[in-house]
């Protein structure tokens, strides 16, 4: 019973952080867009109080600027470009959370099979020295340091990967019916 009600804190915990990400990112992107049009506007503004419109079209305007005033636009320039490149940055970042949870899950995820099923991973290619048993102090110890490379080494491979060893320690198929990329 133990062993199920950690698998089920291990999902629950895992679901409860994707709702979490996705409840926050357009709270997030309405932030990050309020501050680029703030940030664009007070530059403008400085520019129409202290430059000289000397072109104009539908994408952009030209100024004539006074070098006393450089350094101030400049940086108010920079910060509406910075404020601007985060509206790209976000979606990337959370999915790069996205990807950084589903990790972290998998590893909990599997490190617990194991616990289960410690016959799948294969012991005739694990070893252990003695000293690192002795080190250790309990095969207990050596088992969990066993099933951590194992994760580890899982971890390192392709998503697509993964999902190949999932299906073959496990015996369930987890890609029948998908398409390859």
């Amino acid at each position: 019973m133990k062993g199920t009600l950690e698998l089920h804190e291990i999902v629950d915990r895992y679901i409860h952080k994707l709702v979490a990400l996705h409840e926050v990112f357009p709270y997030q992107m309405t932030m990050a867009a309020v501050v680029a049009h703030k940030s664009a506007e007070k530059h403008k503004k400085f520019l129409d109080e202290n430059a000289e419109k000397i072109e104009e079209d539908e994408e952009k305007t030209a100024y004539k600027l006074d070098s006393k005033y450089f350094g101030r636009s400049s940086r108010l320039g920079r910060r509406s470009d910075r404020a601007k490149t985060v509206l790209d940055l976000l979606p990337r970042n959370f999915v790069v959370s996205y990807v950084s949870e589903y990790d972290s899950f998998l590893g909990q995820l599997i490190t617990q099979i194991l616990k289960f099923k410690p016959e799948i991973v294969d012991s005739k290619d694990k070893s252990i020295s003695l000293s690192d048993l002795v080190n250790l102090g309990s095969v207990e110890a050596a088992r969990d340091k066993i099933f951590a490379k194992e994760v580890e080494s899982i971890l390192r491979s392709s998503h697509a990967d993964q999902f190949c060893w999932m299906e073959k320690a496990f015996s369930i198929p987890l890609t029948k019916g998908l398409r390859k990329v």
